[in-house]
Order: C-alpha cells, then sequence, then structure tokens
C-alpha cells in the first residue's frame, strides 16, 4: 500500500490512501537555467468512496523507492462521459517557489552559493541542503524575479546543478546530478524497446560571434572571424551544408574566451540532437537517477558515447514499465551559459565572472579542439600518426602509431587558453608491448607561453 497515492491534510498529516489508484506516472527532468519538470500523475474510480478526498491543492505524497516525494494537486478531471475514472495531475511543491511574491535588490559581496540560496528562500518553507560548491562571488539581484528565477540564476553563476527533495523541502546545489552506471544501452535497428530521435532542424556549421565594442575573434583565430565545423557531415559522407548562426553579445571582452566558448558551443550545436527513449526493462531493470551517464552503442549510427538521462517516466507501480530519456545533455560551456548569454540575466551582477567560472569550472571539455580524431587530423600537426575509425573511446575514432627505435612522431596542438592557476591534461591510452630504447620517451610534452614570452616545458611520462 505505501506505493499508492497518500493524501495530505493542511498539517501535512497522512489523510487517505488512493488504495485503487491506476497508472500512477512520476515524470521528472533534469532541472537546467530554464527546464525541468517534476510532476505526478495518476487515475482512480470515479466513484471511489475516497473521491472525496481528492480536491485542488492539496498535497499529495508517494514513496518512489524508499524515498518520499510531495506534490500539489493541480488538475481534476472527471470523465463526464461515464463517469468511470477520475484523473489527476500533480506539480511537485518546488512549483511554489515560482509563485507571484518576487525578490529584488540583492546585494551580497563576495559570498558563496550558500548565502545566495539562503537569502533567496528565506520567508519560504524551503532551505538550504547539500552545497558542493563554496567558490565565493558577488550575487546580485536588481530586477524583480519570482524566487525559482532567483534559484536557476544561481548555478549560472556558481557553476553546479539544482537538485530540489520535496519531502524534506531542501533545495542542493551540487557538482553535477547522477553518476557513472554500470547501465549499458546498445540500439540496432529493429530494436523494439527503445526508440530513437536524429533532429538536425537547429544544427548550425559557422558561428559568428559579436563582442564589446565590436570585437571578434580574428584576432586570436588567424584574421578570420568565424569558427566552422563540418565533422558530422563528413563522418556520414554528406556533403558540406553552411549553416551559419549570427549571435552579438557585449559582455565577452576577452577574444581569447570568446573563440573557447564558440568552439565548445559550436561542438554542441553542428551536431544532430540524438536521443533515445527506452524501457528499463532494457537495461537490467533499475530505475536510473536523473543525471546518471549510460554508455551507448548505436552501431546504425557507429555511434559510442556517454549519455545522461534527462528525463523519465517511471510507472510506480509497475517499474519495470518505466521509461527513460538519453541525450547528450554534458555539461558543456553553452549550458553554462545559456542564461548569461542568451536570456539576458542583467540583474545578475558580474556575468563576466559566470564566464570566466564556466570557462574554468567546465567538466569533461577538451580545450583541444578535434581531441578524439573523429574529424581526422584537423587542427593537428601530425608525424608519423594514423586514424583508427573503430578503436575510440568518447568518440568513433583514435589516433594510433607504431613505435620505431630512433624515430620520433608526434601529434601537436597550439591552443589560446584562459587566465587559470591550474590545468589538467588528461588521456586515454592503450600500449600493447611498450620497449623503449636508451633514450625513447613515450608521453605528453606541454608547453607553456607567458604574457612576457617566456616559456615552460613538462614531459609527462606514460607506460
Amino acid at each position: 500500500m505505501e506505493n499508492y497515492p497518500i493524501i495530505l491534510d493542511d498539517n501535512g498529516k497522512p489523510k487517505a490512501i488512493i488504495q485503487n489508484a491506476f497508472d500512477v506516472l512520476i515524470k521528472d527532468q533534469l532541472m537546467t537555467s530554464t527546464n525541468g519538470y517534476e510532476t505526478l500523475e495518476f487515475k482512480m474510480p470515479a466513484k471511489d468512496l475516497k473521491r472525496s478526498y481528492v480536491a485542488n491543492e492539496t498535497k499529495v505524497r508517494i514513496k518512489d523507492r524508499g524515498n518520499y516525494r510531495d506534490f500539489i494537486i493541480r488538475i481534476i478531471e472527471d470523465d463526464k462521459a461515464n463517469k468511470f475514472t477520475t484523473a489527476i495531475t500533480c506539480d511537485a511543491t518546488w512549483y511554489d517557489l515560482n509563485d507571484p511574491e518576487p525578490v529584488s535588490n540583492i546585494t551580497l559581496d563576495s559570498v558563496g552559493p550558500t548565502a545566495a540560496m539562503a537569502t533567496i528562500l528565506d520567508g519560504t518553507e524551503w532551505s538550504v541542503g547539500t552545497v558542493e560548491i563554496t567558490v565565493p562571488h558577488d550575487f546580485n539581484i536588481k530586477e524583480s524575479m519570482t524566487r525559482l528565477q532567483a534559484l536557476r540564476a544561481v548555478p549560472t553563476l556558481y557553476g553546479g546543478e539544482l537538485y530540489f527533495r520535496t519531502y524534506e523541502k531542501k533545495v542542493d546545489l551540487l557538482e553535477e546530478v547522477g553518476e557513472q552506471t554500470d547501465y549499458l544501452c546498445t540500439y540496432e535497428k529493429n530494436t523494439s524497446e527503445i526508440k530513437r530521435t536524429i533532429d538536425t532542424t537547429n544544427l548550425i556549421t559557422r558561428l559568428y560571434l559579436t563582442g564589446a565594442n565590436g570585437i571578434t575573434i580574428s584576432s586570436v583565430n588567424n584574421g578570420i572571424d568565424y569558427l566552422e565545423n563540418y565533422s558530422w557531415y563528413d563522418n556520414q559522407n554528406k556533403p558540406r551544408v553552411l549553416k551559419t548562426l549570427y549571435h552579438d553579445d557585449n559582455r565577452f571582452t576577452n577574444p581569447n574566451y570568446m573563440k573557447q566558448w564558440m568552439a565548445a558551443y559550436l561542438d554542441v550545436i553542428s551536431q544532430p540532437a540524438i536521443n533515445y527513449t527506452l524501457k528499463v526493462s532494457f537495461i537490467g531493470g533499475e530505475i536510473p537517477s536523473l543525471g546518471d551517464y549510460i554508455p551507448v552503442f548505436d552501431k546504425d549510427l557507429n555511434l559510442s558515447k556517454q549519455m545522461r538521462v534527462v528525463a523519465r517516466t517511471i510507472n510506480v507501480l509497475q517499474p519495470e514499465d518505466s521509461e527513460v530519456q538519453l541525450d547528450t545533455a554534458l555539461k558543456t560551456l553553452a549550458d553554462q551559459l545559456s542564461s548569461a548569454l542568451d536570456n539576458g540575466t542583467s540583474d545578475i551582477a558580474s556575468v563576466s565572472d559566470a564566464v570566466e567560472n564556466a570557462i574554468q569550472d567546465i567538466s569533461m571539455f577538451n580545450l583541444l579542439f578535434n581531441s578524439r580524431g573523429d574529424d581526422g587530423f584537423n587542427y593537428w600537426v601530425n608525424s608519423g600518426f594514423t586514424i583508427d575509425n573503430t578503436a575510440g573511446v568518447s568518440g568513433s575514432s583514435a589516433f594510433v602509431t607504431t613505435g620505431e627505435m630512433g624515430v620520433e612522431k608526434s601529434l601537436a596542438q597550439t591552443v589560446d587558453v584562459a587566465n587559470r592557476d591550474a590545468y589538467t591534461v588528461s588521456a586515454e591510452i592503450e600500449i600493447d608491448n611498450l620497449i623503449k630504447g636508451a633514450n625513447g620517451k613515450v608521453g605528453f610534452e606541454v608547453t607553456f607561453e607567458y604574457e612576457d614570452g617566456t616559456t615552460e616545458t613538462q614531459f609527462i611520462t606514460v607506460g
């Protein structure tokens, strides 16, 4: 009985259990700066004796795999044709943070996200939960906005992702919602329990960006004021199609930042939007959490990548019939800056800080162009390497070479980076039967060139 909807009284105490409920579905979506939903739907016999307990704005609690989740009844639909069924739709209780009561004129100097969130939630039933980010920033809200809008602004400035715990009335700010899983999704033609959607409607291959005072990236891009990415057309052996996007934003003042953001953004929008909807029975019968990463192997598209659970439909009474939606919704620069650059959050001070923070704190983002080899040797200076289109890890391809005594083989690329105190170099390397000569070296050589013209070189040995 514990998995059936529980009607609560005005004090939050259980009032009635709807044990005749059916088609009990929880639908939720990963929270972003603009999107994210969490709803409960269920049906019951219209003549059920407990129908009288079901009323608009009444709270409902349900147990989902050991955890309680609270909702508010918003829509009640009685079937007037036969009077047999009543359908109920509920919103998660955090929807009420979008009520008309606004917040404005918040000025917080050099504070962490905990203080910002506590100020936003002050006067509500909600409080700050787990916060995994502590870097301080100036947080200012000038124009009136709802508390939910203000909360969505927090990860734009500080990074991280929001997560609402409705039973505890806590708002978390996590580095990233979800985790890596042992599930596996393999797509083949005629697979009955998985649906694939490929959408090229908004695909872009050339991107222009104009910043403050008309600056472009031409000064750091060999005189060219745009970036291009035709990798999808090339990989599909299709003729290249020019699809151009122009964007202006005077909050960009640094051409290097501009180029990095453009490259990251173009890496996303130059690819079709691909998502998969599948039954949980297809991946072992357990329901993954929002944000979880699942390896996807698509033999038809020759695609191998980690994809995130961005939305779910949980069948509470029949979990095996639940569905999850997988998408390439990785934490990219475009995601982190969507609010700052596309939705005009001028009411948040220090947008430049948000830009720099997003660039520096971005995960799963490589400053190297074409770091996976999916676009051949574009952007690389190659000496002695080949491309293996079947050996990719995060992409379809990999760089491959065979060692020779006394012969140096290398791949090199020069990148313009942002100002920061530390950098991370990472790669997945497979070494077979490695034998080094007397002066042999295998690894990374990284050279930093500073503003004063001096350089520093470090060699990182592997194997």
